[in-house]
């Protein structure tokens, strides 16, 4: 019975290695300024509107780290996470950091310099992360970093510089309204 036990063990303990993941950056491309459809909204206390909203057909309308600070607008990439093994699901925390002062919400005059919330992706899947401007006083010209970490690492980030809206250079990109203007 002490061999089965023990053999039973080393079964576990193989199986256990075999699971293990390893994560050891996030890919970021195509940031820039977006179009997007929200699909949902769930429940995420530590963020600036206290939602996490899930979105879907994420189309790229302008290539660039320079946003115009304006009710409205979405900011994001696509991005992918390299590790092992292909597919295995993992939890990331997403990081947001706001330029000083902060983010202050009128209604409770809580400052907010980052927001934090976990989200759980696959290895290897493409993916998007974006943030919105759905309030006037969310939008503080500096530079915001969009951060991914993991296992307390810092495995990726994306910086963009929000400049007022007035102060933005004019484009070739489409301004004409999405069917859901916000995020």
């Amino acid at each position: 019975m002490k061999r089965i036990g023990l053999g039973l063990v080393f079964v576990l303990a193989a199986a256990g290695i075999a699971c293990a993941q390893t994560v050891d950056r996030v890919e970021i491309s195509n940031a820039g300024i977006y179009r997007l459809r929200i699909d949902g909204v769930e429940p995420a206390p530590n963020s600036a509107l206290g939602v996490f909203k899930t979105v879907s057909n994420p189309v790229l309308v302008e290539r660039t780290e320079r946003v115009a600070g304006a009710k409205g607008t979405n900011f994001g990439f696509n991005f992918q996470i390299a590790g092992a093994p292909q597919g295995q699901l993992v939890t990331v925390r997403f990081v947001t950091r706001f330029p000083p002062p902060g983010l202050r919400d009128p209604r409770t005059g809580k400052v907010l310099l980052t927001s934090e919330n976990d989200r759980q992706y696959r290895i290897g899947e493409l993916a998007f992360r974006s943030y919105g401007f759905d309030e006037e006083w969310e939008i503080v010209p500096g530079t915001w970093s969009l951060e991914f970490w993991y296992g307390g690492k810092l495995v990726g980030a994306q910086k963009f510089q929000v400049v007022k809206a007035e102060a933005a250079p004019k484009s070739d990109r489409d301004d004409r309204p999405s069917d859901n203007p916000t995020r």
